[in-house]
């Protein structure tokens, strides 16, 4: 059975994480599947065919200082990709509390911090949750956008949204 060749390297990809490709190269009639080693790394496109091809795949952000190493392989081949850690920046918020109704809505939020400090911004509850930047990563000063379900409860319910280490408590009444 012929074997596979793929293009692999180890690529560095920065804490807000990344969509990224490699080639993969053998004789068209070899089959092959791309398979991912760490939770966090995951196959978009291009897991499997037979032949030259590309293999797509995304990096998630990374929520922790330290950095973390992992790899996808083909044929027995790794493609290794190491994953800076968040930078130990400081950042500041425009606001650092917020209400809403009973309804629920969305709500916003800036972030301050130098052009190269990555940060995550998380809720702490199940009701509330960031829609921008895609899952809570970014770098440097933007606009974080979070939604607050309606509240089903007879009672008020408070969470907060973090962002390295600075806090926006939510309450929502009822």
């Amino acid at each position: 059975k012929p074997e596979s060749r793929a293009e692999l390297y180890v690529r560095t990809v920065d804490a807000a994480g990344a969509t990224a490709t490699f080639d993969v190269n053998t004789d068209a009639a070899c089959s092959w599947t791309a398979a991912a080693t760490a939770p966090w790394l995951s196959i978009v496109s291009g897991g499997s065919g037979s032949g030259n091809a590309t293999v797509t795949y995304r990096v998630a952000a990374n929520p922790d200082a330290a950095s973390r190493t992992g790899s996808l392989t083909v044929g027995g081949q790794s493609h290794s990709v190491t994953q800076t850690g968040l930078s130990s920046c400081t950042v500041d918020l425009n606001k650092y509390q917020d209400s809403f109704a009973v309804a629920g809505g969305n709500g916003t939020f800036d972030v301050a911090a130098p052009s190269t400090c990555a940060w995550i911004a998380t809720s702490t509850v199940g009701w509330m949750r960031v829609t921008d930047p895609a899952g809570g990563a970014g770098t440097g000063s933007r606009r974080v956008t979070y939604a607050v379900d309606a509240n089903p409860d007879a009672a008020p319910r408070s969470g907060t949204m973090t962002v390295a280490g600075s806090t926006v408590t939510v309450n929502q009444a009822v």
